[in-house]
């Protein structure tokens, strides 16, 4: 009489132990496709943050306005910070209705802000609006720009860490420095000012 022959108690475990290995290595690939599609989210995030600051900041720097005798308009530039007189990168109206008073800086909450206040072309009677304000990125620890250009008669044309005038220099480079250790690095902003970009 032929006996059935049934699984020992070492095959039970060997057959327990690949099953866990083969479970093991299924979750790990699972683990390393979900910190994969986290990782190429957050890339196309932060790719989409910088497109949208850099375009901003070169649209201002485009439509800046240019110094004229009866309409000055003063720009006032520094290592870590832009002031100026622009057209908005707004969607809709035209560049007069959104002519705006412009600061670019970081503020102390590492975030590069955009602030405004729209530009009248007349006397105000009573205070001026409040300002308004648009976080371009967070996480930053500085603005570092450099201005092209002749600041008077004596002196020749080159980069300057700073600028006063009755009008915007004839280039303006951006670079948007993150705190050490930060991954994030964008390329440099360079822009010029457009003569006639914002016409009274």
């Amino acid at each position: 009489m032929r006996h059935k022959r049934g699984f020992t108690l070492i095959e039970i475990l060997a057959a327990l132990a690949v099953l866990g290995l083969v479970i093991a290595m299924l979750g790990q690939g699972l683990r390393f496709g979900g910190n994969a599609a986290s990782l190429r989210d957050r890339t196309r995030d932060q790719a989409s943050e910088m497109e949208a600051a850099a375009r901003t900041i070169r649209g201002l720097i485009e439509n800046a306005a240019p110094a004229r005798e009866l309409s000055p308009a003063p720009f006032q530039g520094t290592h870590a910070s832009m002031e100026l007189r622009s057209a908005l990168p707004l969607a809709g109206g035209s560049p007069a209705a959104r002519r705006a008073d412009v600061l670019l800086a970081v503020d102390s909450q590492q975030r590069l802000v955009l602030r405004w206040v729209p530009y009248l072309h007349a006397v105000r009677f009573g205070p001026p609006p409040a300002a308004q304000e648009s976080i371009l990125a967070s996480g930053v620890a500085q603005l570092a720009i450099q201005y092209w250009g002749k600041p008077n008669d004596k002196s020749p044309p080159g980069w300057f860490s700073g600028w006063a005038g009755a009008g915007p220099p004839a280039l303006i480079r951006v670079q948007v420095v993150f705190p050490p250790g930060s991954h994030r690095h964008w390329p440099d902003i360079v822009a010029a000012p457009r003569a006639e970009a914002a016409r009274e």
